[in-house]
């Protein structure tokens, strides 16, 4: 009885082993291997989509996207971002006075990565002007980067993300863009051509 004692715990005792061994080989194999072929094939279709190849992805804040905008413009203007505007403001001199101006949009991220910004309102002084009319000025007054499409009549200013070069060869795009929460994520890859 004593031999069938000790044949079972050598039995038991082999089989752990076994297992452990097979459980190590298992996990091995499964780091091992290559990802899943319609993960790749999924990533490979969204860049032939877009023409846009991600490499990494910035998440920032109202406060940041305001500071970095405005290191950007011009020392006359002053762009700042609240929970459901941006509110573009500058000051010119009228008749030796200094004049305020002032638009809000409501900025919009699309799926293809531009934003759209919808006039909400446009005050100089303490007179409201119809937006319409003030972008239809500043589209023929003014002159704007190629990637930015001044459309008067539907009241919106459309961005072209994607138009924006950085080094040349680099480029941006939205992919969310939620004041009220405070969620600005931005997308920084390469465009295929």
């Amino acid at each position: 009885m004593v031999k069938k004692n000790k044949n079972i715990w050598k039995t038991l005792f082999v089989t752990l082993v076994s297992l452990q061994v097979l459980l190590v080989l298992f996990l091995f194999f499964i780091v091992s291997s290559p990802a899943e072929k319609d993960e790749k094939k999924v990533a490979e279709h969204s860049a032939e989509e877009t023409g846009f190849q991600e490499y990494f992805s910035v998440h920032m804040t109202k406060e940041q996207l305001s500071r970095l905008i405005n290191d950007q413009m011009d020392q006359g203007m002053d762009i700042r971002i609240t929970n459901q505007h941006i509110r573009v403001s500058a000051s010119y001199h009228f008749l030796g006075r200094a004049v305020k101006a002032a638009m809000e949009f409501q900025p919009k991220a699309l799926e293809n990565g531009d934003i759209v910004l919808h006039e909400q309102s446009v005050t100089v002084g303490g007179l409201a002007i119809p937006g319409a009319t003030v972008l239809s000025l500043v589209d023929s007054q003014s002159e704007l980067p190629d990637y930015v499409d001044v459309q008067p009549a539907d009241k919106q200013i459309y961005i072209q993300m994607a138009k924006i070069e950085i080094a040349n060869q680099y480029a941006v795009k939205v992919k969310r863009l939620d004041l009220k929460k405070n969620d600005i994520y931005l997308m920084v890859g390469k465009r295929e051509e």
